[in-house]
C-alpha cells in the first residue's frame, strides 16, 4: 500500500475517533454522575490489568530486588484498583442499592465475617 493510501485510511480512523470522543464528552457534560462512575471504573480496571502485567513481568526480571519491587508494585496496583471498584462508604450503601433496584438489578446483602462469607436474601 502506498503512502497516500495509508494516510487516507488512518485519517478516517482519526476522524471516527474524534467524533466518538466528542460524543462521549457531551454525554459526560450532560450526565456527570454516570461519567464519574465510568471513569472511575475504567481507571480501576486499568490499575488491575497493570498490576497483573507487573506480576507476570516480575518473573522475567533478574535479581531478587527487581522481582520483589515488581511484585510489590503489582500488589499495590491490584489492591488499589480493587478498592476503587468495590469500596462504597457505609452511609451511601442504601442509595447505591436503591439506584440498582430502580435499574432492575437484584441486590444481595453480604458481609465478610471472621467465620467467612455470610449472605442472606429476602424475596418479596
Amino acid at each position: 500500500m502506498d503512502t497516500a493510501g495509508v494516510l487516507k485510511k488512518s485519517s478516517g480512523w482519526a476522524i471516527a475517533w474524534s467524533v466518538l470522543l466528542i460524543v462521549l464528552g457531551v454525554i459526560a457534560i450532560a450526565i456527570p454522575a454516570v461519567a464519574a462512575v465510568a471513569v472511575t471504573t475504567l481507571v480501576a480496571w486499568l490499575l488491575i490489568v497493570g498490576g497483573i502485567f507487573h506480576f507476570v513481568m516480575a518473573f522475567s526480571t533478574r535479581g531478587a530486588g527487581a522481582v520483589l519491587w515488581e511484585v510489590l508494585v503489582a500488589l499495590v496496583y491490584i489492591f488499589g484498583g480493587g478498592y476503587m471498584l468495590f469500596y462504597c462508604p457505609f452511609h451511601r450503601k442504601h442509595r447505591v442499592a436503591e439506584a440498582l433496584i430502580a435499574m432492575g438489578a437484584k441486590v444481595t446483602e453480604f458481609e465478610f465475617a471472621p467465620a467467612g462469607l455470610t449472605t442472606w436474601s429476602v424475596d418479596g
